[in-house]
């Protein structure tokens, strides 16, 4: 995978992305998790989520 060009594809699909992401995190159980408006690679992602459930 070529950074320059994921990085340009990815800002055309963050919002979608982002969307998708916090309604599979958040599950509608009201717990919604901090994403970052700059999306990270998935699995920084994946920490962050680790992260939030650990603290719970």
């Amino acid at each position: 995978m070529k950074k320059s060009s994921s990085s340009t594809s990815r800002k055309q699909t963050k919002p979608k992305v982002r969307k998708e992401y916090l309604k599979n995190i958040s599950g509608g159980r009201g717990r919604g998790v901090f994403i970052p408006e700059d999306l990270p690679d998935p699995d920084a992602l994946r920490r962050i989520v680790d992260e939030h459930f650990k603290r719970q």
